[in-house]
């Protein structure tokens, strides 16, 4: 029977084990921070992409563009809903027109006694 390891212990080290995760993550953040702020090109980056003025002009069209992409979200999914639900409709139909290839006469003396079953 194997040794049984107390709660307490098991919580020490996922405490100290989160610990170590949070302590890492922080460290890479601050070190990729620095980096990036003593790099040569920072400030022309810095005044390209992070510029408040041009966040300002570029909002309106960002914002257009993303009422497009919800527009035409609401049509995919209606589209789709009403194809979802015409796929289920014709599966559920059970006359001799609507079942399978495999259910027609040449191919069920070929097939097994399960798939017959189900013709």
């Amino acid at each position: 029977m194997p040794p049984r390891i107390s709660t307490d212990a098991l919580r020490e080290e996922g405490a100290r084990g989160a610990l170590i995760a949070a302590a890492s993550t922080l460290l890479l953040i601050v070190v990729a921070l620095v980096a990036i702020g003593q790099s040569p090109r920072w400030p022309l980056v810095k005044q390209q992409f992070f510029s408040v003025d041009n966040m300002r002009s570029a909002a309106p069209k960002i914002l257009d563009g993303f009422w497009l992409d919800i527009k035409m979200f609401v049509v995919a999914q209606i589209a789709i809903l009403i194809f979802a639900l015409l796929v289920a409709v014709v599966r559920s139909l059970r006359g001799p027109a609507f079942l399978l290839s495999a259910c027609s006469p040449s191919s069920t003396s070929t097939s097994s006694a399960a798939s017959q079953s189900f013709c």
